[in-house]
């Protein structure tokens, strides 16, 4: 009497899976989650939502990305970095500088200093 259930929740169209409960959906594969609605997704726990890819972070509202580690931040574009409050672009240059004071031989190539 079995239906023909999908194999996982991760099968499940992304309009079903945006109403359950946060807790259920930070389980399931990034690449799922990414497929969600902004509005869902801003619900999740900051740590699942800094595993995501940056374009996907990018679309979030301000107040989800101000939530979010430097490490992440740095990665973003600096058209979103412009939106964020100023205390969080300080966080992000006091993580650059420690970068910077850490390793000041090599600076990392892939992050361009905010203008």
């Amino acid at each position: 009497n079995r239906q023909d259930k999908p194999k996982t929740i991760e099968h499940l169209d992304p309009k079903v899976i945006e109403k359950l409960n946060p807790k259920v959906i930070e389980k399931l594969n990034p690449r799922v989650i990414e497929r969600l609605h902004p509005s869902a997704i801003s619900k999740l726990n900051s740590r699942i939502i800094q595993k995501l890819n940056v374009e996907i972070i990018e679309k979030l509202p301000g107040s989800v990305i101000e939530r979010l580690s430097p490490a992440v931040l740095v990665q973003l574009s600096p058209t979103v970095l412009h939106c964020l409050k100023p205390t969080v672009l300080d966080d992000i240059e006091k993580y650059l500088y420690k970068l910077e004071m850490r390793d000041s031989r090599d600076s990392f190539p892939g992050l361009v200093p905010l203008p």
